[in-house]
């Protein structure tokens, strides 16, 4: 392989695998309504969809890994077939402040986590949380209040 062939290959895998991390970590937003994300917010590859209500996040939240942040409301009552989203439904969602959103967990609003809560991996938060509680579950449930600096 000449010279001029391994740097070529050199930098597509270079390429390829600074794609993956971008891809990997890239939040996807849609939706028309307010999305406000506060300072120091990880959101590694979540999907925030603000089609039916606006989504608030604020400081300090970090979210695992294929979270789903979901306003989306469609009209399933209509049985053409054409079930279109139901916009502004003020379906809204939101987040309090350093609130950890461990992997795969799905918020379908209307909902409202407290602040330092932890939302355990996989649950369905369909309600509201009350602040410093962990919730486990689908739906999930609070398991657990939390006090400042204990484990266990």
């Amino acid at each position: 392989m000449s010279l001029v062939d391994r740097i070529v290959k050199f930098f597509l895998k270079l390429i390829a695998r600074n794609l993956v991390a971008v891809l990997h970590d890239t939040p996807y937003l849609y939706g028309e309504n307010p999305i406000t994300i506060g300072e120091k917010v990880s959101l590694s590859n979540a999907v925030l969809n603000a089609r039916s209500g606006a989504i608030v996040i604020e400081k300090g939240v970090f979210f695992g890994h294929n979270c789903m942040v979901l306003t989306g409301f469609h009209n399933y009552q209509n049985l053409d077939g054409n079930r279109n989203t139901i916009e502004n439904a003020k379906r809204d969602i939101f987040i309090g402040e350093n609130s950890w959103i461990a992997s795969g967990v799905t918020i379908v609003g209307p909902a409202r986590i407290g602040r330092n809560c932890v939302v355990g991996a996989g649950s369905v938060v369909v309600g509201d949380l009350p602040d410093a509680v962990l919730a486990v579950g689908n739906p999930a449930k609070v398991v657990k209040q939390l006090t400042a600096g204990a484990l266990g």
